[in-house]
């Protein structure tokens, strides 16, 4: 058992829920008694009669209490004011070793309980006052005003000759081992055996040089010119220096495993989510130069762009640099939601184990203070600590990329140009947008900066994607005998959402079986386990060079032979279908009437969803079904509709291209009156997209018409554990978390 001192004692009242009242006495100097402990009073357990029996045979396992203290701010050695309130305080604990984990699965460093192993837990709920003293270093975390938080401390117990001790000794050494880890001079006091937990809400962060990985999508608008002298980055990394701060619920855990090793961590509370702000700043050595945010990232996207030459000076510089600012938040707390997200367990964002009697004393001191301020920089650099974990560090992993979309920029004359009439938002899944005012202000929040609304810009992308393919597919002549310069296009799915139901990742799940990349029965056991996945994050791309986006718009892309509008139709639905779950209200309907050609072609002829009700095969229909499948049927009509009106026009272009014998085709008058015509057929067919063209059926049904001709990735990341990543031309995986 931990060791328990035997001098001057001070008593401790015990009365449980079944009225019997018991004294267990503690050493008057303990943290308990000078914060004037003196009574428990159970609310849920009657545990006196078990007093005698050994712990482990005592049949308590928990309850709560209320307790007395006549000065409790001295629980944290008068650093604050601290409020218990006398009626809810607290509580007991037991965990043995068929508990199997201290902690439960959390984040290494485990605490694995033994048979010979016990432990006892003694918490205290309270508020906390945000000024801390001179005296105090913090809790871990950098508190704003008064918070609630939970002050725990676990103790080891020992069998002896395998019989452990009474639940009167262990609840003796709970009490007596109980301390706060609110100085490095507490966490050096603190007793080997032990572990201190608090949990409250606050803000960390790290100061270092981070690597963000962006990822870059060139779209075109539908109605303006295509400019094929643009060239773009479509991926790389954005180095930025400064420091990460995460603000959101944390549990800082100081686990003192023997006399010279501390395991010291910050984790982030089960089920909960943080924000991240990203503060640039010289530091480490960078020069004052590397703090610019906006001209790394538009830096890093457009490779050699120059911000004064554009323009962008004054309220326009500070503008962007506030939007990028926000965006680069938004992401990085999206990516740091998914490298610490499980739903069920504490997982640490920052962990060390550190040796206490190496190196340095006053600097492991110093480094432990600054993590307690929360600041967990310092520790970092201290040669006696050995990392455990840090979800700052994974910034730099490709599957936490920043989305970024240039929606117009084929369209403007140079890239300067461009960046210099440009505005930046973000959406809520984290996908930035860098594009022209005109579109900004079409899928612009109002209410809420730099904001975009997260169905309007898929629509304004897919809008971007299907006039970028088509301009992709007519760079493929060679006017004059000048090959021109090759594009792609690429068309991008993405979804992140803090709790995701079994049934939507199901949905996720089938959009990887759609694409040919997610083999049949592998996700079944895993959605069939677990109710909601937490910090789900979905990202899939399929790019198309101009070979795929010909496939796109022709059935023979040799003779430009546009495929039928019954083709697309027949394609469309059962791809949708694929998309429906029958166990949805009017998933059943749904799928009859996509089956149902005869039913279908009654709609074609039709044209008006607000008749389907008359028709012979919909009239059985409920108003709900009626108006899912009016739903689909406009989605799948948009979309075949728009394809071919398309691909004439693409086709008369490519004619044209092939006729000139002038090797700058702008120049030369009948191709730029088929590009017009393109150019104005995109404008009309584009300006009604279709939500679902924008979503995983868009996606899907594009790969299905190419013949799947355009390479794609799916990743999926969910709950921490769970990280798949399949791409084309690799065999399908297995999932497992």
């Amino acid at each position: 058992m931990a060791d328990v001192s035997t001098g001057d004692t001070a008593d401790i009242t015990l009365t449980d829920s079944a009225s019997l009242t018991a004294k267990v006495d503690i050493d008057e100097n303990s943290l308990l008694a000078r914060a004037g402990f003196k009574q428990i009073v159970s609310h849920t357990t009657a545990f006196v009669a078990k007093l005698d029996r050994p712990v482990d045979q005592s049949g308590f396992k928990t309850g709560s209490f209320g307790a007395k203290f006549s000065a409790p701010s001295l629980l944290i050695a008068k650093g604050t004011k601290v409020t218990v309130k006398s009626d809810v305080s607290g509580g007991f604990s037991v965990f043995t070793h068929d508990d199997g984990k201290l902690f439960g699965d959390d984040f290494t460093p485990e605490v694995p309980i033994a048979e010979d192993q016990c432990w006892m837990s003694f918490e205290i709920d309270a508020t906390v006052d945000g000024k801390l003293a001179a005296t105090v270093d913090g809790v871990g975390v950098a508190l704003e005003g008064t918070t609630a938080a939970c002050f725990t401390t676990y103790s080891l117990l020992k069998a002896q000759n395998g019989r452990f001790p009474a639940l009167k000794d262990a609840m003796r050494a709970a009490l007596q081992n109980y301390s706060v880890s609110c100085s490095a001079g507490a966490i050096r006091a603190q007793r080997p055996g032990t572990v201190n937990v608090s949990d409250l809400k606050g803000t960390i962060k790290v100061s270092g040089s981070y690597s963000v990985p962006i990822n870059v999508s060139a779209l075109a608008s539908a109605s303006l010119p295509f400019n094929y002298s643009i060239d773009v980055n479509p991926g790389g990394t954005v180095q930025v220096s400064g420091s990460i701060a995460l603000t959101g619920q944390f549990v800082v855990r100081s686990h003192r495993v023997s006399d010279t090793e501390l395991r010291l961590g910050v984790y982030k509370k089960k089920g909960t989510t943080f924000t991240a702000s990203l503060t640039a700043g010289a530091g480490l050595g960078v020069d004052a130069a590397d703090t610019d945010l906006m001209g790394k990232v538009l830096g890093a996207v457009f490779p050699g762009v120059d911000l004064q030459k554009a323009g962008i000076t004054g309220k326009q510089a500070k503008s962007l640099e506030d939007a990028v600012g926000d965006c680069v938040d938004h992401s990085l707390s999206l990516s740091m939601n998914a490298s610490c997200s499980a739903s069920l367990t504490d997982e640490a964002a920052v962990a060390y184990s550190i040796d206490l009697s190496a190196a340095n004393a006053q600097e492991t001191d110093a480094a432990i203070a600054s993590a307690l301020r929360g600041d967990w920089t310092s520790l970092a650099a201290l040669p006696n600590a050995k990392p455990v974990r840090n979800i700052f560090r994974e910034t730099e992993k490709a599957e936490h990329k920043i989305v970024i979309n240039l929606l117009g920029i084929y369209n403007a004359e140079t890239v300067n140009q461009f960046v210099k009439t440009c505005t930046i938002l973000h959406d809520a899944d984290g996908q930035v947008l860098i594009t022209d005012k005109a579109t900004a202000s079409q899928v612009a929040v109002a209410s809420v900066p730099f904001l975009a609304n997260a169905d309007k810009l898929r629509s304004a992308l897919a809008e971007g994607f299907l006039a970028t393919a088509a301009y992709v597919a007519g760079g493929s002549g060679s006017p004059g005998g000048t090959k021109l310069k090759e594009f792609s296009a690429a068309q991008n799915y993405f979804r992140f959402q803090d709790k995701v139901s079994a049934h939507d990742m199901r949905q996720q799940i089938v959009l990887g079986k759609a694409l040919q990349l997610i083999a049949d029965g592998s996700w079944d056991k895993l959605l069939a386990s677990q109710n909601t996945f937490g910090h789900a994050k979905i990202s899939a791309t399929a790019t198309y060079d101009t070979a795929a986006a010909m496939k796109l718009f022709f059935k023979d892309p040799s003779q430009r032979a546009a495929r039928p509008l019954a083709e697309l139709e027949s394609i469309g639905r059962q791809v949708m279908i694929a998309f429906i779950d029958p166990s949805d209200a009017t998933g059943p309907a749904r799928i009859r009437v996509l089956n149902d050609d005869a039913t279908w072609n009654a709609m074609d002829q039709t044209g008006a969803v607000a008749s389907f009700g008359a028709l012979d095969g919909l009239k059985h229909l409920s108003p709900n079904e009626l108006a899912d499948v009016g739903v689909d049927w406009s989605d799948i009509r948009w979309w075949a509709d728009a394809m071919v009106k398309v691909a004439p026009k693409l086709s008369d272009m490519l004619a044209a291209l092939e006729q000139s014998k002038n090797p700058d085709p702008s120049k030369d008058r009948k191709f730029m009156a088929a590009r017009a015509a393109l150019a104005g057929m995109l404008g009309q067919v584009t300006r009604h997209s279709r939500a679902a063209f924008a979503g995983g059926w868009g996606i899907a049904v594009m790969e299905q018409v190419s013949g799947f001709a355009a390479p794609a990735s799916l990743d999926i990341a969910a709950d921490g554990g769970i990280k798949q990543h399949y791409e084309s031309g690799s065999q399908a995986v297995q999932c497992s978390a």
